[in-house]
């Protein structure tokens, strides 16, 4: 019977040892998914923003963008296929975007890929033919879910915006800085106060564009379009417009000190009280510009066509003007000393009260 009391005793001790641990197995365990859930946020931190997908609302299971990618299951959308957004609503197609381009960066890869991967070509596609389907508003939103998601970084972007369409659309006071908007289309949109420093906008068009207290110092605007672009005291400091085209260009006040505008076109542009001091003008196009009252000290206008531009009380002092088609051009109390004329074309210039190369007066 005492034998029968201990094998009893044993055996509920066996019982409860063995229960003890396991609670203690199943803490641990709820501690390393813990860290596990943890390290996965980290990991997962440059992802796009989670939004609202039926019938999961919250998209708890984010995978991280080095997770590889899982087979579709039954009734999943072919990616390579076009969005279906017949009879949704705005919303409705901006969230469905979202969504598809999460589920890229998470289940594809897509910001591991190489740049010549189909499927980023896809995401493009994708991109363009939404951006056609939203007004103003939305389009403002699908590019800031992009920035935000960090997919259309200034080198190598996951998401290629060129030929996108942002025109007429409100980015005034935004910051878009330092990513690749090449080749997009900005014309006649707000973009007041809008900060594009150091952003690549090679061969954008910003036609008709309020660019007003704009920075776009150090942007990349070779070859960009800017015709009729209000550009009102704008920075430009440092900024390449090599080639643009700023053809009745509003530029009053604004600052181009160090710019790159060789080739460009600025013909019946108004540049006046500008600051292009430094900058390089090279065989650009000034025809009939207002470049009254301009700062084009230490400028270098080689070979620059700026006949029958308006350049009263201009500062041209220590400027390069050897080869500069001056003809008919007004230089009515400008100061060109030290200025460098040789081989100068000044048929028919007006020169009242100005400042010779060689610190005389013409009268």
């Amino acid at each position: 019977m005492h034998m029968l009391k201990g094998k009893r005793f044993y055996s509920t001790k066996l019982f409860w040892g063995s229960l003890a641990v396991l609670v203690i197995v199943a803490t641990a365990l709820t501690q390393v998914q813990g860290m596990i859930n943890g390290l996965t946020e980290i990991a997962s931190a440059d992802e796009p923003f989670p939004r609202r997908r039926s019938p999961s609302p919250d998209l708890a299971d984010r995978l991280p963008p080095s997770q590889p990618s899982q087979p579709s299951g039954t009734g999943t959308q072919d990616r390579s296929l076009p969005l279906h957004t017949v009879g949704l609503s705005q919303p409705e197609i901006l969230e469905k975007y979202q969504n598809y381009i999460y589920e890229l960066v998470t289940e594809e890869n897509l910001k591991q890929l190489q740049v010549s991967d189909p499927l980023r070509n896809t995401a493009k596609a994708q991109t363009l033919a939404i951006l056609e389907q939203l007004d103003g508003t939305y389009r403002s939103q699908l590019l800031t879910f992009l920035v935000d998601s960090n997919l259309v970084a200034a080198e190598n972007p996951t998401v290629s915006l060129h030929g996108g369409n942002f025109s007429n659309t409100d980015f005034s006071d935004r910051s878009l800085s330092n990513i690749n908007l090449r080749g997009a289309n900005f014309s006649d949109a707000n973009l007041n106060q809008t900060d594009f420093s150091q952003t690549k906008l090679f061969g954008a068009t910003l036609d008709r564009s309020d660019l007003s207290f704009a920075n776009l110092s150090n942007a990349e605007l070779f070859r960009a379009s800017l015709k009729n672009a209000n550009l009102f005291l704008a920075t430009l400091t440092g900024a390449t417009l090599q080639e643009a085209d700023l053809t009745a260009a509003d530029l009053f006040l604004a600052n181009l000190q160090n710019t790159n505008l060789n080739k460009t076109t600025l013909t019946n542009a108004d540049l006046s009280f500008a600051n292009l001091s430094q900058a390089e003008l090279v065989f650009a196009n000034g025809r009939d510009a207002n470049l009254s009252f301009v700062n084009l000290s230490d400028a270098s206008l080689s070979g620059a066509d700026l006949s029958r531009s308006n350049l009263r009380g201009a500062n041209l002092s220590n400027a390069n003007l050897s080869g500069t088609n001056l003809s008919n051009a007004d230089l009515t109390g400008a100061n060109l000393s030290n200025a460098n004329i040789v081989g100068a074309n000044l048929t028919g210039v007006i020169l009242f009260n100005t400042t010779m190369p060689d610190g005389t007066v013409q009268n």
